[in-house]
């Protein structure tokens, strides 16, 4: 399959669709009343509908809001690659001074995790999914690409707030302390591929550059 060869490791984020990031905002804000409206039943939340890019077929995403779910009480939102349904949990967020915009931005980011999941052509090759238990978590080709979207989402979201000098700076150095602060969160992640698998570190930037600043 020569466009998985293509776009595995490459410096180029996953491709979304255009329409995309409505869809996105979309769920997100239903994500957001739904967990300020109290509801303590299961809703669905709604469905993606977009054409994925590397095979240019029709995907429907159906998406569910859940209250509270023990099972799932350390899980934000996830994505089923066989049942091909994506799922946030809001209650299971950590977010100490909430408020509508931030909780926005949060569940935004977790979203676009998830979403990065259902468009990626490794989903697409039959079974992939599956057997991955005995690859690091952190080290896996599908994960590294979801958190590549969801760390450049999450820089999107607080531009405003971060000096673009400084980001570049980082970019060019291996100095965590000069990482934008509205990466604290991922900062275990950042450390772990650091240390750990330091391709992914230099496609993680190279991806940011080109995305922020090339």
């Amino acid at each position: 399959m020569n466009w998985y060869k293509k776009i595995i490791l490459s410096s180029k984020n996953i491709q979304f669709p255009d329409d995309i990031e409505e869809q996105i905002d979309e769920i997100s804000n239903k994500t957001v009343e739904y967990y300020f409206s109290q509801q303590n039943e299961k809703i669905f939340g709604g469905t993606f509908n977009f054409i994925n890019p590397y095979n240019n077929q029709l995907n429907s995403i159906p998406t569910i809001i859940h209250p509270f779910t023990i099972e799932f009480k350390n899980t934000i939102a996830i994505f089923n690659p066989q049942k091909r349904i994506l799922s946030i949990f809001p209650y299971h967020h950590n977010i100490k001074d909430i408020n509508p915009s931030n909780f926005f931005n949060y569940i935004k980011s977790y979203i676009y995790h998830e979403i990065t999941h259902a468009i990626d052509p490794k989903f697409l090759i039959e079974d992939w999914w599956r057997n991955r238990q005995d690859v690091d978590y952190l080290l896996r080709e599908e994960e590294f690409d979801a958190y590549s979207k969801q760390i450049e989402q999450t820089i999107k979201n607080n531009i405003n707030d971060i000096n673009i000098e400084n980001l570049k700076m980082w970019l060019k150095t291996d100095n965590t302390d000069l990482m934008p602060g509205c990466l604290k969160d991922h900062l275990d992640i950042i450390q772990y591929w650091k240390i750990n698998k330091p391709i992914y570190m230099k496609k993680l930037k190279q991806r940011l550059y080109n995305f922020f600043i090339g």
